[in-house]
């Protein structure tokens, strides 16, 4: 089933709700950091997610299944909080419902899961620190066909950056709505800046921008890629069963940075315009179920 495989990430940003912004001093002699991909000791997929929304507020949540059957009755503890199973979304579902474990960056977190009295899934993983932008305030005015620069401070503790930004392009015309997205992909943490091409920005309106940096995921990396209809055939970040463990800090925060680019004249009422996404975690929650190929939920 698709939806068991998919990257957990979109339900953690459809449960996460509260939200702190801050900042954080840059730093420049971090060592470069690499996620382990290690081959599975069992016949377990064990997904492991930790999302951070400013670093103090977030949510985790897991996903566990044995020769493509949910498992409802493990026992997932990250730094001894043990995550309830919850059936809101399938019965393979596990979070920390009571909020006991800290979002805060440079968090360490130790995973253990275990099924049947025996460990089947360890790993290691720390929160990251936010890559926050320097150059832009939010909101930020932008003119209309021109490139975007966009730069950040270098970020500790993680292992790759993803900088997304998107709208909806609505013809008043033809009455149609064609969503637009600009993804980086997953870049390396020695980069700090990046420049958005000015064919995003045809259509005067509102796009929303977000920046998130992993610890799990290295450079280069397609989500879409990690696992097939079989299901993930490597530990990302994750020993002894297939599957990820993974923490993400996402910048600045659920409502994202809003881009409102001008046309610098008067519209006309025949001009397609951007009309953004609710905010960026509807836009994250896209772009990923874009990248596992969800077509639906088959749970």
């Amino acid at each position: 089933m698709i939806f068991k495989r998919m990257f957990s990430f979109t339900i953690l940003l459809l449960i996460a709700v509260q939200f702190q912004f801050y900042s954080c001093e840059e730093k420049n002699n971090d060592p470069i950091l690499s996620a382990p991909v290690n081959e599975p000791e069992n016949t377990y997929e064990v997904v492991v997610e930790i999302v951070s929304f400013g670093g103090i507020s977030g949510c985790s949540a897991a996903f566990i299944n044995k020769d493509n059957q949910a498992v409802s009755d493990a026992e997932v503890r990250v730094n001894g909080v043990e995550f309830q199973n919850d059936t809101t979304f399938v019965s393979s579902f596990y979070a920390d419902t009571l909020n006991r474990l800290s979002y805060t960056y440079f968090t360490s977190y130790k995973l253990e899961v275990k099924h049947d009295g025996k460990v089947i899934a360890t790993g290691k993983a720390e929160m990251p620190s936010p890559p926050v932008i320097k150059n832009i305030r939010n909101p930020y005015r932008h003119s209309l066909n021109k490139p975007l620069t966009i730069k950040w401070q270098k970020v500790s503790k993680a292992t790759s950056i993803q900088l997304v930004i998107g709208t909806t392009i609505y013809d008043p015309v033809t009455k149609d709505s064609v969503e637009k997205v600009f993804d980086s992909g997953l870049l390396s943490t020695t980069k700090t800046s990046l420049t958005i091409p000015d064919t995003m920005f045809t259509a005067p309106g509102e796009y929303i921008l977000g920046i998130t940096s992993f610890y799990g995921l290295n450079p280069g990396m397609e989500i879409g890629n990690l696992f097939d209809q079989e299901g993930y055939h490597k530990g990302y970040n994750l020993k002894g069963a297939a599957g990820i463990f993974l923490t993400a800090d996402v910048y600045p925060g659920p409502e994202g940075i809003k881009i409102i680019v001008e046309q610098g004249s008067v519209l006309k009422k025949d001009t397609p315009k951007a009309r953004p996404n609710k905010n960026l975690k509807e836009l994250l929650t896209k772009i990923w179920w874009r990248k596992v190929k969800l077509l639906k939920k088959s749970y």
